[in-house]
């Protein structure tokens, strides 16, 4: 089923893969096996100044920068198993934050102030997962979920200031919201059906997210206290929330309920419907640029082959397509994001040797530069901040 593709798809990325772009600031770091091994490199986005960051027999993955652009947060099997560490930026003062030998801890999560990281731990009892928060040197480490919850491959989010996280559990209650101290944890549902994918609105008041509980996929809002439960998209088809606007007053989403996967946009509160797309095939993983203004997405001609990369107005003009990789025989963009200012757009293609490779764009579809350019595989994406040194 489609649900289940896109995302196992999101899953392996988010687990095997990260790119971390340095929106305008003009470098990105990325995870490469080019040396035998999954090591995490810097490039400046024209594909110069090369820079291995970790150099050990481990695997170095999923680089993430804290808010102010100054260290990264990665994974890392070096010492056994599954630990989150911590570095400088150019590489330096590689630190074991979790320290937890035999098991695993992974998914980690800055949160906007950069002074914590909300990561999954590896329960030593029962499998599964139980979600964990600590401060950004190790310290202070705290159980936010039941230590009898199961998280099974679930995002958990920040709300804009930080002091709430939402998560969803595998089993029980469904969706769950937790002080970022781990007080006054309690379950925002209580649905026997399908419910993942929360979403904090910018006030921290609501949260968006997503339900099976009317028999199909549907979009739907709810207090952080538990109140006020709506029906966003209500509709018959299926409907899957990708994003919600820079500013919180949009919602952009995919749906089913024109007979095809298209990507729709409507107001926070389930009004102001608009269809930006209207393909015959399938759009899906629509993404805001950072002001709100553009849309993108990738798109095939139907229900199979490979994807091009396309942007659109958020009032639904100016339908372009950004970049064909597959004219060159790759599968484009399973992820990608628009930089900080929204003039590029930087994504990963598999090409004909079956390796990926990282590229930026221009969003008018101009200046297209493969900047990890290596038969090794070379992949995955997400923002560092601009306003470091």
């Amino acid at each position: 089923m489609f649900f289940s593709n896109r995302y196992s798809i999101q899953l392996i990325l988010l687990t095997l893969l990260s790119v971390v772009f340095i929106a305008g600031c003009g470098t990105v770091a990325f995870q490469s096996d080019r040396t035998g091994n999954a090591e995490i490199f810097s490039v400046r986005d024209t594909g110069t100044n090369l820079t291995n960051l970790t150099n050990n027999p481990g695997m170095d993955s999923g680089p993430v920068y804290t808010p102010n652009g100054r260290k990264i947060v990665f994974l890392s099997n070096r010492t056994g198993d599954d630990e989150i560490f911590i570095m400088e930026k150019n590489g330096a003062n590689q630190t074991n934050l979790t320290n937890n030998p035999g098991k695993r801890d992974w998914f980690p999560v800055v949160s906007p102030s950069g002074a914590q990281i909300a990561y999954w731990k590896e329960k030593d009892l029962g499998g599964g997962t139980q979600l964990y928060i600590m401060n950004i040197d190790g310290s202070g480490k705290t159980a936010l979920s039941d230590p009898n919850s199961q998280i099974f491959a679930e995002p958990h989010v920040f709300s804009s200031s930080g002091a709430l996280l939402a998560y969803a559990d595998s089993f029980g209650p469904k969706l769950y919201v937790v002080n970022a101290d781990g007080t006054n944890r309690h379950a925002l549902t209580t649905d026997s059906t399908d419910e993942r994918h929360p979403l904090f609105m910018c006030d921290d008041q609501r949260v968006i997210f997503n339900t099976m509980r009317d028999g199909n996929w549907e979009i739907y809002s709810i207090g952080v206290n538990g109140a006020g439960l709506t029906n966003l998209s209500n509709n018959a088809a299926f409907d899957f929330v990708s994003e919600i606007s820079p500013d919180c007053s949009r919602i952009l989403f995919e749906s089913e309920r024109t007979g095809n996967r298209d990507i729709f946009i409507m107001n926070a509160d389930g009004s102001g419907l608009l269809q930006l797309t209207n393909n015959p095939g399938e759009d899906y993983i629509p993404f805001f640029s950072p002001d709100g203004k553009k849309v993108g997405f990738i798109s095939r001609p139907g229900s199979s082959g490979e994807f091009d990369l396309w942007v659109i107005n958020s009032d639904g003009t100016n339908l372009h397509k950004v970049s064909s990789p597959a004219s060159n025989g790759a599968t484009c963009c399973p992820k990608y994001q628009f930089s900080r200012h929204g003039n590029k757009i930087l994504f990963h293609s598999i090409l004909p040797g079956n390796n990926f490779e990282i590229f930026t764009v221009n969003n008018d579809g101009t200046n297209l530069i493969n900047i990890s350019n290596d038969p090794a595989n070379d992949t995955g994406e997400s923002f560092k901040p601009c306003r470091s040194h």
